[in-house]
């Protein structure tokens, strides 16, 4: 009787050997390659775009960025704070300042003119 055993032994090994094959290839590292940002959506140049480019792409694209409405410094503050705290972007508390204002010297709203001063009266005659 051990000689059935022993023919059985093989197709079993065999078997193993192609579930261990199938397992290991299965558990190999996929990577994609996403698409460029569209060619519009490109950070303005200047100190705080290559923090603001490397920590803010790790979740979306860069249209998100230069296409959100014009925010003051605090509104911007407040959104890249949402980002660490809400959705667990890696930034430290000097990233956080230093992507605020760069996103508030760039893409903020505009900064309002202190009003006009009604003209002097003429003098009297």
């Amino acid at each position: 009787m051990s000689r059935p055993i022993k023919l059985f032994a093989r197709p079993v090994t065999y078997l193993a050997a192609l579930l261990t094959l199938a397992a290991a290839s299965l558990a190999q590292q996929v990577s994609i390659q996403l698409p460029a940002d569209h060619a519009t959506s490109q950070l303005t140049p200047g100190p705080g775009e290559e923090l603001a480019r490397s920590r803010c792409v790790l979740c979306h694209s860069l249209d998100y960025i230069v296409g959100q409405p014009r925010l003051s410094a605090a509104q911007w503050e407040g959104e890249v704070r949402k980002m660490a705290t809400t959705y667990g972007a890696p930034l430290s508390e000097p990233d956080i300042r230093a992507i605020s204002d760069y996103l508030a010297r760039n893409y903020g709203a505009p900064v309002a003119a202190a009003p006009n001063r009604p003209p002097a009266p003429a003098p009297a005659r």
